[in-house]
């Protein structure tokens, strides 16, 4: 007779709630009876996916007999194949199965393939993920396709597309838009700045973000901003989210820019002629030089249920990201509804200490200025003193994230800088210090007759607070054994 415990590791609803918390891994579940692989095969957002790589991309009719085809809901091609998408022969045998897919195209024929399980094998997909990096480029391996109308994907909520910059994507762009027309449901899109397809079938639109990727701006293919215009005026009514994103990283930039003291002139301004974004909540632009909003951000103040603000520049000369010239001419504008405001290369305290003019309901501010260079392109003296006592004058501040070019070289500066600013860090509910500079870390002079009695005081006051998060701050043996509260304080946050 079976006891009550194997009755319960029977039963798919007990075993669903076990699986939550992943005990064992996914693959270790399945091999441990059938009952178990069936559970979690099941999961709404599968647990387990199929991966095709370089040893898995060639599986035959004899092997897809063989394979659950619960796992091909959750499909991962790494591409690798040079004569067509691994996924194509899977989507085919369980086109009912098909729910998530990502792709990744390294060869430019291969869209052929991307068109044919898009046109006829994924009547059930959910959420589809393209990345187009071609190796090479061979103009006589394009593919042609006569594009016809999709069937229907009600179910695909959720779009990602990324384009190797220079790529040859006509054949790719006129896929991905026939599979926009024929998808009425998606929620959240995330397409190259090049790319503009027809929304208006997508009367759900949550979530649009416009990335790019390339180190000069200018170079984008085929940018237009009157189309991207064009595209935002069709989904203005419904976004709550919208995001135009920089994928290239800073250091890459600057390895390009080095040397060089001139930047390209190329901006324009997106959002001048879109009627009210009545629904949009969150707002994120890191490249506010090149989609303008306005002097002083005007067109952003025009959004009247903005709760959440992004902004920053391409790290290029001859700015280098400093917001400075940007943020001082916000004063004559209120954003009454931002409460989370992020900011990147902000390096003059006075503006920093009058963005409650501004911004009103500010709870959350993240300031992120680690690369350190001001308006002048020189390398910032900002330090954590100033900027506290400029963060100090926030009414209302809960969440303080800060990024500092440098911290204090000795630790008896820094504990000074956090004492003056006391009361304020202890109306906070979380502040976390990040600096830029790993290879400089502070020398602890504290000694029990000088320092140690503030550092003391100084982490007893800051109790309160949920969640404290500091960057390379060493403390000596000496100061960890006479700092009676530190333990309790380490317990209670993260320091």
């Amino acid at each position: 007779m079976s006891t009550r415990a194997e009755e319960a590791l029977r039963n798919p609803v007990i075993l669903r709630e076990i699986f939550k918390y992943r005990p064992l891994p996914p693959k270790e579940i399945r091999l441990m009876s059938q009952a178990w692989n069936q559970t979690v095969l099941s999961f709404p957002k599968p647990l387990l996916g199929l991966v095709l790589d370089s040893g898995t991309r060639n599986l035959g009719k004899s092997e897809l007999a063989k394979m659950e085809g619960k796992l091909a809901r959750n499909i991962r091609d790494m591409g690798c194949d040079e004569s067509t998408l691994g996924s194509l022969p899977v989507c085919m045998a369980f086109r009912e199965f098909v729910q998530f897919l990502d792709i990744t195209i390294n060869h430019e024929h291969l869209v052929t393939s991307l068109y044919g399980i898009l046109a006829n094998y994924s009547p059930n997909l959910t959420r589809l993920t393209v990345n187009y990096s071609p190796i090479s480029h061979n103009s006589e391996s394009i593919p042609t396709i006569e594009t016809t109308t999709f069937q229907k994907h009600t179910k695909l909520t959720e779009l990602n597309l990324m384009c190797k910059s220079g790529s040859h994507l006509n054949v790719l762009f006129e896929t991905i838009k026939t599979l926009i027309l024929s998808a009425p449901n998606l929620l959240a899109v995330k397409i190259p700045a090049n790319f503009y397809p027809d929304f208006s079938p997508c009367k759900k639109l949550r979530s649009l973000s416009v990335t790019t990727n390339v180190i000069f701006p200018t170079t984008m293919p085929d940018f237009s901003f009157d189309e991207l215009t064009r595209m935002l005026q069709q989904v203005s009514g419904t976004l709550e989210t919208l995001e135009f994103e920089d994928l290239v990283k800073i250091f890459d930039r600057m390895q390009v820019y080095e040397g060089n003291a001139a930047g390209s002139a190329f901006s324009g301004r997106v959002f001048q002629n879109i009627a009210k974004m009545g629904k949009l909540t969150h707002l994120r632009n890191d490249l506010i030089n090149i989609f303008s909003c306005g002097d002083g951000l005007e067109d952003v103040s025009k959004m009247p249920f903005l709760k959440s603000l992004h902004i920053s520049k391409s790290f290029q000369p001859p700015h280098f990201g400093n917001l400075d010239d940007l943020i001082g001419k916000i004063g004559k504008y209120v954003f009454g509804t931002v409460a989370e405001l992020n900011l990147r290369e902000i390096h003059d305290p006075e503006l920093i200490g009058k963005l409650n003019i501004s911004f009103p309901s500010l709870t959350f501010l993240s300031i992120t200025s680690g690369r350190g260079r001001n308006s002048l392109g020189e390398i910032s003296p900002l330090k954590i003193g100033p900027i506290l006592e400029a963060c100090s004058k926030l009414e209302g501040l809960a969440y303080l994230i800060l990024e500092i070019p440098t911290y204090p070289e000795k630790l008896s500066e820094f504990v000074g800088a956090l004492m003056k600013c006391g009361h304020f860090l202890e109306s906070l509910t979380t502040f976390m210090l990040h600096h830029h500079n790993y290879e400089r870390q502070m020398r602890d002079d504290l000694t029990v007759e000088n320092g140690i009695p503030e550092l003391e005081q100084l982490l007893k006051s800051l109790r309160k607070i949920g969640t404290i998060m500091l960057d390379d701050v060493v403390f000596s043996p000496e100061t960890l054994k006479n700092v009676e509260s530190f333990k309790s304080v380490l317990t209670c946050n993260r320091l």
